[in-house]
């Protein structure tokens, strides 16, 4: 629920303060991640006017390749 109401905030103001949207560093440098609470966020790809989404979960998601 929360990650679908981040989208909806994303769509409409994607630097609105309560999606804490940052841009992430080293194999990560790439992507962009939204805190949808303290465990959980959203990591994001940001190509023009398009977000792509990569993943949802957990701190663990950034282990991934």
């Amino acid at each position: 629920m929360r990650a679908s109401k981040a989208i909806l905030v994303l769509e409409k103001d994607p630097f609105y303060p309560s999606l804490r949207l940052h841009r992430l560093r080293g194999n990560f440098k790439k992507y962009w991640s939204i805190l949808l609470d303290k465990k959980n966020r959203i990591i994001l790809r940001i190509e023009g006017d398009t977000a792509h989404c990569y993943s949802i979960g957990s701190h663990a998601i950034y282990e991934k390749p």
